[in-house]
């Protein structure tokens, strides 16, 4: 079992080794230097799942990089993106940070008045969109927009003026590279910690949106403790659909680029627990509804169930309850039935859930919101680790996380 020396002793070590990277896109290099030909994602492309090697996102981000530097764009500009959790906007997110500019993300369920707000407060010059329908939202309020010289579309044609394809503007980065061919590379060089990295803007619930200044530095201490106490690692294959406009994924992200994982890109929440049954992830990270939704489906599967089988799992679940309400207040429950139901009931239960994600999945990682107590007895009774966590997006997410061998069901750790 892992203990907090031992998970001290992993950060230090982590640390070390990133004790001469000044940046993400530093850490990101040294990530595609070391696992080049091994796959950094998975998406869905034709109904067919797709790998992604790490080199393939290093060429792919470095010229999106160089066609960000051939529009114009400065060390230190705002680039937004408007776009769903894909690996284009990985790969524009490594392109703006190439480029020795901050990026600046925005939820594709925004409205366009909430994107125009973000684009002119933030001051940024060029915008990702995903396709026509985020493009709709920006044209709507281009007349408000005057800063935003170029669009990139991530998927579609582009007009060759105002609205560029992502390929459009590759190339337009090739024929500046031709001119200016050490210029990517004293910016990357050039990058420092205390950098801005990205600006992300809070929901705004409590007033309008406010945007949040990640630094280098943030997001390097963001890998170094995910990584450090492994959390996430190098052999994990990590099931994404959170969007990156919150600091819960940019995290995710960081981990990613420091433990050189695979990520899976996810359809859709619709079609995750599909996708995972696809893929075979090992780790999955998600806000309490999905688990919560996982836990009631299996309930009213077995609930439903005829003849002996129902009645054994209706039993079963009456015990976990009476389980739960115990340990809620902390004290032991024991029961003959209890015993039985552990045997013959939750084996059964657990190897059913295990198939529905896919075979491999052995940690969910919680956060956003509490998660209820219930659900994580459940998910801890099954033999999964379910760590729950809290986080701020002035403090990159994670303020306090529970960890594999070290989880206290009912809190967020330390």
């Amino acid at each position: 079992m892992a203990t907090a020396e031992s998970h001290v002793s992993a950060m230090q070590k982590q640390r070390s080794e990133l004790a001469n990277i000044q940046s993400v896109t530093q850490l990101f290099r040294q990530r595609a230097g070391i696992d080049g030909q091994r796959t950094a994602a998975r998406r869905r492309v034709s109904g067919r799942w797709q790998d992604v090697t790490w080199a393939q996102l290093a060429k792919d981000g470095e010229e999106t990089g160089w066609g960000l530097i051939a529009v114009g764009v400065k060390r230190g500009d705002m680039v937004s993106i408007l776009a769903g959790t894909r690996v284009e906007w990985t790969v524009a997110d490594l392109g703006v940070a190439a480029a020795g500019a901050v990026a600046v993300p925005i939820y594709q369920s925004n409205t366009p008045e909430e994107c125009q707000f973000i684009l002119e407060n933030a001051g940024a010059v060029v915008l990702f969109v995903e396709d026509q329908k985020q493009l709709a939202k920006i044209r709507q309020q281009r007349a408000r927009l005057p800063k935003i010289h170029h669009v990139v579309l991530l998927e579609g044609e582009g007009d060759g003026e105002w609205v560029l394809s992502l390929e459009q503007l590759k190339a337009r980065g090739q024929e500046h590279r031709g001119r200016m061919p050490r210029e990517l590379e004293e910016r990357v060089q050039s990058q420092t910690r205390d950098d801005l990295s990205t600006l992300l803007y809070t929901s705004g619930t409590t007033g309008v949106p406010k945007g949040v200044m990640i630094t280098n530095d943030n997001m390097l201490f963001a890998s170094e403790v995910a990584v450090g106490t492994r959390l996430l690692a190098r052999e994990d294959s990590h099931l994404l659909f959170l969007p990156f406009a919150h600091s819960f994924a940019q995290i995710i992200k960081a981990a990613w680029f420091g433990s050189g994982l695979t990520m899976i890109f996810a359809e859709s929440v619709d079609k995750l627990v599909d996708n995972a049954g696809e893929t075979s992830p090992t780790i999955l990270s998600a806000v309490p509804r999905v688990y919560e939704k996982a836990f009631n489906s299996v309930v009213s599967g077995g609930m439903a169930n005829p003849g002996l089988q129902g009645a054994l799992f209706r039993t079963a679940m009456r015990e976990f309850e009476l389980y739960a309400k115990a340990k809620a207040n902390g004290q032991p429950y024991s029961s003959l039935a209890f015993t039985v139901a552990k045997k013959l009931v939750f084996p059964k239960v657990k190897d059913k859930l295990c198939k529905r994600f896919g075979g491999r999945i052995t940690k969910f990682v919680s956060g956003g919101a509490p998660l209820a107590k219930k659900i994580a007895y459940f998910f801890d009774l099954l033999g999964f680790d379910m760590l729950e966590g809290y986080g701020l997006t002035e403090t990159i997410a994670v303020t306090s996380v529970n960890l594999p061998g070290q989880n206290k069901l009912g809190t967020v750790g330390r």
